[in-house]
Order: structure tokens, then sequence, then C-alpha cells
């Protein structure tokens, strides 16, 4: 028992303890308070960092939205003007096809007169070669009886 007696303060040293650990509190708050102040000011530096970046960012984001806008906007814009093309290569492409089956017809057409023609002009060499055997047979003839009569 003489131990733990021996260990124990007496209570009116109590008194004593108690306001050295009042100190010793106030010293650590006195030694934390700096601390918190540090990280106060570590907290604030971070947020307004934080801040910071969060407009750099919102900046970008804007930035990047309008640039994806306009270049939408350009694709738009191309997009309707390959429609436009598309739409003058058509009315071309029907053009030229009308224009072709035109002139395929008077191609035609032409042909078939050349034909026309080539028969007439055959028909016409035909009566020719008539005429001239028959032209032929009758100077012969005439040549003939000019003879005949001049031998007479």
């Amino acid at each position: 028992m003489n131990d733990s007696a021996t260990l124990r303060p007496a209570p009116e040293e109590f008194h004593w303890g108690i306001s050295y650990l009042r100190e010793d509190i106030q010293d650590l708050r006195d030694q934390i308070r700096p601390m918190h102040q540090r990280m106060d000011r570590i907290n604030e530096s971070l947020a307004d960092r934080f801040d910071e970046f969060n407009q750099r960012l919102n900046k970008f984001n804007e930035s990047l939205i309008l640039r994806f806008n306009e270049t939408n906007q350009r694709i738009d814009e191309t997009n309707q003007r390959i429609d436009e093309i598309s739409q003058r290569i058509d009315k071309i492409y029907e053009s030229l096809t009308l224009r072709i089956d035109e002139t395929n017809k008077r191609i035609d057409e032409t042909n078939k007169r050349i034909d026309e023609t080539n028969q007439r002009i055959d028909e016409i060499n035909k009566r020719m070669d008539r005429h001239f055997r028959w032209l032929m047979a009758t100077l012969l003839t005439l040549a003939a009886i000019i003879i005949a009569v001049i031998n007479l």
C-alpha cells in the first residue's frame, strides 16, 4: 500500500496539477493556433487556385463549345453547299441526258435521210445505167445503120 500511496499526489496538490495542466493545454492551443492559421491560409490558397482553375476550365470549355458550334455551323454550311451542287449536277445531268437523247434522235433521223438519199441515188444510178445502156445501144444501132448506109 505504501507504493500506491507514494504514486498518488495528495489532494491539496490537485489544484496545482490542474493549473499546470491548464497552462500546458493553453500552451498547446497557442502552438496549434498558428498551425490552424497556416492550414486556413493553405485552404484559402487552394480554394483560390481551384476557383482560378475552374474559371480557366470554364473559359476553355466555353472556347471549345464555341469552336465546336462554329465547326458544326461550317459543316452544316458545307453540307448545304454540297446539296446545292448535287442538285445543280442533277439538273445538268438531266439536261445533258435530254440533249443527248435529242442529238441521238437527230442522228437517227439524219441516218434515215442518208439511207433514203442513198436509196434514191441507187435508183437514179440504176435508171442512169439503163438509160446509158439504151443510149449506147441506140448509138451502136445508129452507128451500124450509118456504116451500113455508107457501105451501100
